[in-house]
């Protein structure tokens, strides 16, 4: 018999007398000698005595009263980071607006019904970009927050108390690691977290984790969750946020043991031994640097990864989009809207300025940009260099603006009421000599007026049509007032157009037309066609969930929060909607990334099953929710306390299941 085969039968034998692995019994005697060693070579003064450390364990490890402390620190996390970081996203959002317009300014203008490719995919970008970045303020605070935690030695009591939680569950205290970087409370990646499975020695231990790691809330579906309890559950965003963060561990507790006394049943265990760090004081610089990196992280994500992925779903969220006849009928739209308004045959001296659509769009374009800096001026004398400047852009379209009213200040006060006091004479000279303008006397008034608007263009453009009133250091040109009524009605039936040609483009591109397939059957879960693109563009990163949701949900509104958007133009939509919808979001399939990781380090069997089990737990909760609410007339709060308990319930009775086979087992032994 070789040496090998003698080792593996004294193994057997060792394994049989003892019911232990003998892996165990040798590491076992090797921590007993070692310690024999050290107890024969070292005399501790302090032998006896209770450490700080000792007394704090004392409380934050105790069999009951680690568990409430546990509770109560993630509770605590929650208020602080997510009520806490909704009050700066309220400082933060206007600076971001603020970068947006900027970028928007610098781009070519929109055309009156289709914009430039540019502008239009440029936008798209930077709207998705922005609408992720607005949770910044409430990342930090939560990674601020776990670096104290890790930095004080908290974080290794929560991996302690949770391995008595998690043994009865087929995972132990290293699966605790790959949990908490997956997200265990919230924030986390699933990659790293499947990456850090292999320490984990025990085959049916890694296996079930790395199962279980894609369910925690990774960083990139928190901007989802914060968007629906923004809308619908502001006067709870603690709490409902506590409540799907911490959710998703009762379902991974639940999924696990079902895999631990199934697939993975004849599976090797061994046991969980770490080392407990003693307290300290957290230090500014670790918790500075790791809530720096982690951050730069997410951000560095959001300009590589999402970008990316946000391109290729701008191909399938447009294309094929609306066919020819579609778009013949649209442009027709635009006569029609010309007609409606009666611009086409008016008399008004501002008429052939405003022409033709083009110009339309351009005034249009113009209005925004010299709105949005006189949102920005500081002083009167700001405001006074900002009307300058625009009035030499165009002096027409400031004036028509303006609603027909110009301020002259001071500084020109004297040149322009010699202007129009000289120009007004002498166009009452000429019309008294030659009467009102007709074909015979055309060239006269051409040349007439042509002589003036060189002399002052901007002045000219105001006073032109003589019909203008000068009082008080201000000018009224009643022409240009009813110009400015015919074009507000011209930019509201305009952008009424445009959001319906964005519809029906949406609908007819290739993620559109998927989601309209699924709306018969995700009706049932209160998901319309809307959200179920949104659902889709999700599986490649979920950060791109509220990335199109931006592109979705237009309003004409750029600088308008995603969250008042979805608000406006889902008017039936109740907080049952939004619960339904964080309830699946939160089981939704890992991303491309996290298959492939999987894929890798488990194989693609696994990788698989892992991608389609929670689709169909998910959906099934999410119709729950939906259904039930709907039928009893409960609140989406209500709904997710009543699943929540219902997980929390089903993963008690699994453990005291688990426990009680385990003494049976020991009873029979």
């Amino acid at each position: 018999m070789s040496e090998k085969k003698k080792m593996e039968k004294i193994k057997e034998e060792i394994m049989e007398k003892n019911k232990v692995p003998s892996q165990v019994i040798v590491a076992e005697k090797r921590f007993l000698n070692a310690e024999n060693i050290v107890n024969s070579c070292l005399k501790s003064s302090g032998h006896g005595k209770r450490t700080i450390t000792d007394i704090i364990d004392s409380f934050v490890c105790n069999r009951f009263l680690g568990p409430i402390v546990l509770f109560l620190t993630l509770f605590a996390v929650y208020e602080l980071a997510i009520v806490g970081g909704y009050k700066l996203t309220d400082y933060w959002w206007p600076i971001l607006g603020g970068i947006q317009k900027s970028i928007v300014n610098i781009l070519p203008a929109e055309g009156f019904l289709n914009d430039p490719f540019i502008r239009d995919f440029v936008i798209w970008m930077v709207q998705g970009i922005m609408a992720v970045l607005n949770y910044i303020p409430i990342f930090i605070i939560l990674f601020a927050l776990v670096a104290i935690m890790e930095d004080s030695g908290y974080m290794a009591r929560i991996a302690f108390i949770l391995d008595r939680v998690f043994k009865p569950y087929g995972l132990h205290g290293q699966s605790a690691l790959p949990l908490m970087l997956a997200g265990l409370y919230v924030g986390g990646c699933a990659v790293p977290g499947v990456m850090a499975t292999r320490s984990i020695k025990d085959e049916k231990v890694r296996n079930a984790t790395i199962m279980v790691t894609p369910l925690m809330n990774c960083l990139a579906k928190i901007p989802f969750y914060l968007l629906m309890i923004d809308v619908f559950f502001k006067e709870s965003s603690g709490l409902t946020m506590f409540l799907i963060s911490t959710i998703t561990i009762f379902i991974a507790l639940t999924v696990s043991k079902l895999l631990s006394i199934t697939v993975l049943k004849n599976k090797e265990t061994a046991p969980f031994v770490m080392e407990m760090p003693p307290y300290h004081i957290p230090s500014f610089n670790n918790v500075s640097r790791r809530v720096i990196e982690r951050t730069w992280i997410f951000i560095k994500k959001v300009l590589t990864v999402i970008v990316v992925v946000m391109a290729v779903i701008y191909f399938f969220l447009n294309y094929p989009g609306v066919n020819n006849i579609e778009k013949e009928n649209f442009e027709n739209n635009i006569n029609t809207i010309m007609l409606e308004h009666n611009l086409n045959n008016i008399e008004n001296p501002y008429i052939n300025t405003f022409s033709n659509p083009e110009i339309i769009a351009e005034y249009f374009d113009y209005s925004s940009r010299y709105r949005s800096s006189l949102r920005n001026a500081k002083d009167d004398s700001d405001k006074e260099r900002i009307d300058f400047k625009y009035r030499r852009i165009n002096p027409e379209f400031f004036i028509v603006y303006n609603n027909g009213k110009v301020n002259i200040y001071d500084s020109e006060k004297e040149n322009f009421e010699r202007y129009f006091n000289d120009y007004n004479k002498s166009l009452n000279n000429l019309i008294t000599s030659y009467g009102s303008i007709n074909n015979q006397n055309y060239l006269i008034y051409y040349d007439f007026y042509k002589a003036w608007q060189s002399a002052n263009p901007v002045y000219f453009s105001f006073v032109k049509d003589g019909d203008s009133n000068y009082k008080s250091s201000t000018l009224f040109n009643a022409q240009a007032s009813k110009m400015n009524k015919n074009l507000k009605g011209i930019d509201r039936s305009r952008k009424e157009l445009r959001l319906k040609k964005h519809e029906e483009n949406l609908m007819g591109s290739m993620l559109g037309k998927l989601g309209i397939y699924l709306e018969p059957v995700t009706k049932y879960a209160g998901f319309n066609w809307r959200i179920n693109v949104s659902l889709l563009s999700s599986f490649a990163a979920k950060e791109n969930t509220v990335s199109t949701l931006g592109s979705i949900y237009k309003d004409g509104v750029e600088s308008k929060e995603l969250s008042q958007k979805i608000s406006d133009m889902e008017s039936g939509w109740t907080s049952l909607h939004a619960a339904a919808m964080i309830f699946f979001m939160a089981l939704t399939p890992p991303c491309i990334a996290t298959i492939i990781t999987i894929a890798t380090e488990a194989g693609w069997k696994i990788a698989v099953f892992t991608s389609i089990y929670p689709v169909i737990i998910g959906f099934i909760f999410a119709v729950f929710i939906f259904s039930l609410g709907s039928i009893l007339n409960l609140t989406g709060l209500q709904m997710l306390l009543i699943v929540y308990f219902i997980f929390v319930f089903i993963t008690v009775l699994l453990g005291i299941y688990s426990n009680y086979s385990k003494k049976k087992k020991q009873k029979k032994v």
